[in-house]
């Protein structure tokens, strides 16, 4: 006869969910080979969420595990998530503190439909709670890296010393 045994649990051992709307629920699975699939949280009595990005990703044949595969546990530094997404996002709608005296999170997503004034993509929707405090300056500074970025990717040639003054104007931004 076998026995599945489970725990003891550790507080030091990361467990991870998914940040869009559509697979809040499902449970995330590494693959076994990876080398995160044993991930420690170094510092669990910090409260900042981590990131984890993969290179491919899967849901099994009932919807219930998302699999994850080739990832890369991103680096312990807080407000991470929330710069990573911001920089990312097609559209943000953000959220203010009680005061409106800095950013508390955002909605990121596709958007919304104008005629229908409903979300285009819903279910991939990532709602998220910053961690660090963002204010004015943050997201000025912010979009200027978005647009740096825009142009580095910009289909258009560009010159070795435009593409050049645009990487060193993202690493400006960045410190």
């Amino acid at each position: 006869m076998k026995v599945h045994l489970k725990g003891p649990s550790s507080s030091y051992k990361a467990s991870f969910h998914s940040l869009s709307q559509k697979n809040r629920y499902r449970t995330v699975s590494l693959e076994k080979t990876s080398i995160n699939s044993t991930a420690m949280n170094e510092n669990p009595h910090h409260k900042h969420q981590r990131m984890l990005v993969a290179g491919l990703v899967s849901v099994n044949s009932i919807g219930t595990r998302v699999m994850l595969r080739h990832t890369t546990l991103l680096p312990d530094i807080p407000g991470l998530p929330g710069l990573v997404t911001m920089l990312f996002t097609p559209i943000m709608e953000l959220r203010t503190n009680d005061e409106r005296t800095c950013y508390s999170g955002a909605l990121c997503g596709l958007g919304f439909n104008s005629q229908t004034q409903e979300a285009i993509l819903p279910d991939n929707d990532i709602e998220l709670a910053f961690d660090v405090r963002f204010d004015v300056e943050d997201l000025t500074e912010i979009n200027a890296l978005r647009v740096a970025i825009n142009r580095l990717t910009s289909p258009l040639h560009l010159e070795p010393d435009k593409i050049s003054q645009l990487q060193e104007d993202c690493q400006d931004r960045l410190t």
